[in-house]
């Protein structure tokens, strides 16, 4: 994952610790979603798309230069 990471973070329009950080918490948003998920019932597709809405909202933050934070 820390390579995978390492390469989408030459990608980001500004590269500073802070958004190398938040993409990977972007990145493990699948596995928190999991752990989220247990014994409350959700399916599979409920889990994924919790899992990508909470990654959509981190890596648009990125992707914007946080020019979209109210």
């Amino acid at each position: 994952m820390c390579r995978f990471a390492d390469a989408l973070s030459r990608l980001l329009p500004e590269a500073t610790a802070e958004s190398i950080v938040m993409l990977r918490m972007a990145l493990l948003s699948i596995n928190a979603a999991v752990q989220a998920a247990a014994d409350s019932g959700a399916d599979d597709a409920a889990v994924v798309a919790a899992a990508r809405r909470v990654a959509g909202v981190v890596t648009d933050d990125l992707l914007s230069g946080g020019r979209r934070r109210g």
